[in-house]
């Protein structure tokens, strides 16, 4: 049973995408399983265990390297982008650097608007920087699709608390609906 997204209707196509996709089985994408040396190697830092590394282990770049996260960019790009004309989704919750934005290879209709800033915390004690979400239109194969931003924390939309985040949702919607 799918999990349902909190602040979207039936009718309205929601993807949520962070930094990068990690798995999709919609439309033949699909991320390959770790190799047996890559899951060791995973269990072996998550346990905090120092499993031995031959020789070529060691040499292999650290997850996150620049070379890494080059090629990640490099490859990612193409199959984000061809992972939306395959879902034509109606609103895409973006929350990754700010660098990225200028990626999208999309045709904007409009351009990147406020549409609504969090001053305050959940504690309702203000926020030392203003959290903005920002909206922007983009034909996507040939359909409009909302494009929602949040800056990107270590989680996306880190910087809002959980309390906050179903209400982004629900602001991100209700500019979806105000915009058709």
């Amino acid at each position: 049973m799918a999990r349902r997204v909190p602040f979207a209707y039936e009718s309205t196509r929601v993807l949520l995408l962070a930094a990068f996709v990690a798995v999709c089985p919609v439309a033949g994408f699909a991320h390959a399983p770790p190799t047996p040396a890559e899951a060791q190697r995973a269990a072996g830092s998550r346990a905090g265990s120092s499993t031995p590394q031959s020789a070529s282990e060691s040499q292999e770049p650290a997850s996150g390297a620049p070379a890494d996260r080059a090629a990640l960019e490099a490859n990612g790009g193409p199959l984000w982008h061809a992972l939306l004309k395959a879902l034509r989704p109606q609103v895409v919750a973006l929350s990754v650097a700010r660098d990225h934005l200028s990626r999208i290879e999309f045709a904007p209709t409009t351009e990147w608007e406020t549409i609504h800033v969090f001053k305050k915390k959940d504690s309702g004690a203000p926020r030392s920087q203003p959290y903005e979400i920002r909206a922007r239109w983009y034909e996507v194969d040939g359909e409009r699709s909302l494009f929602v931003f949040g800056p990107a924390a270590q989680t996306p939309f880190g910087f809002l608390s959980d309390t906050q985040k179903p209400e982004a949702g629900a602001i991100a919607l209700e500019a979806y609906n105000g915009g058709r």
